[in-house]
């Protein structure tokens, strides 16, 4: 198969992109966001101690998560955020577009 030839007026202006896969080495939290009170999370006063009813992955299964129990967050202060972290938690979470992605 032959590769397409480049049409355009000027040539100086193409930004060749590199052709090998750079490992992703890293993901930021821009901003941390609080859950809402119907979250199932046990605090201490320094951090979250546990997190009940959320999908696990134990022995290459995966137990899904219990209805109604998990981290809850307002759609509204996510935003258009693909990736926030739990307040004060250091938990690193995403939306479902970037799992997607992943």
């Amino acid at each position: 198969m032959k590769p397409k030839k480049i049409k355009t007026k000027n040539i100086k202006r193409i930004k060749w992109l590199p052709k090998e896969t750079i490992p992703l080495t890293a993901f930021y939290s821009p901003r941390e966001i609080d859950c809402l009170p119907q979250s199932t999370i046990v605090r201490s006063e320094r951090a979250i101690e546990e997190i009940t009813g959320v999908a696990e992955f134990r022995g290459g299964v995966i137990i899904t998560r219990e209805v109604g129990k998990g981290l809850f967050f307002s759609s509204d202060i996510i935003g258009d955020l693909d990736i926030f972290s739990l307040t004060n938690s250091g938990f690193l979470l995403c939306t479902k577009r970037v799992k997607r992605i992943l």
